[in-house]
């Protein structure tokens, strides 16, 4: 399946595209289109991943911007907690770019603009290249929702 969003993807929205290819469509094709092109490639029967395509009204966009939850909800993965707690610190990490506390949730944000400025803001690069951060941030999340905290430090 063709899967689009607007171009200029950033942390949420490839969240996104990883929580697709990996729990509801392992083929999934993404494309990253202008706000004219999504129309004509949804209706060419695209699927689309951001809130403005689900309402087509940008006056629904929730207030913090983060896609992540609903696409949880609209495809029932919002049972799975670790998926959740992926979710909780992808919000984090999306909001704390913005404010640039140093909040611990910074460094995903800086991963993945340092990703972006590696490929030199393509979409699809960027989308790829976070596929195995989102494995491995998942995978943590599975453990901290069993309770385990992962490493200790030896600093005490």
């Amino acid at each position: 399946m063709k899967w689009v969003t607007r171009k200029g993807v950033k942390f949420d929205r490839t969240a996104c595209a990883w929580a697709i290819k990996r729990f509801i469509d392992p083929e999934a094709e993404f494309g990253f289109l202008s706000g004219d092109e999504m129309p004509a490639a949804i209706e060419a029967g695209a699927k689309p991943f951001h809130n403005y395509a689900w309402t087509g009204n940008p006056a629904d966009v929730p207030a913090d911007r983060i896609n992540f939850p609903k696409l949880l909800e609209l495809y029932g993965l919002d049972s799975d907690p670790s998926l959740v707690k992926f979710g909780e610190l992808v919000k984090k990490a999306e909001k704390s770019g913005w404010a640039k506390d140093g909040s611990e949730q910074y460094s995903l944000f800086a991963i993945a603009n340092g990703i972006s400025k590696m490929v030199n803001g393509d979409d699809g690069a960027i989308t790829e290249r976070l596929m195995p951060i989102y494995d491995a941030l998942y995978a943590f999340c599975k453990d901290l929702v069993k309770g385990d905290p992962g490493w200790m430090s030896d600093a005490g």
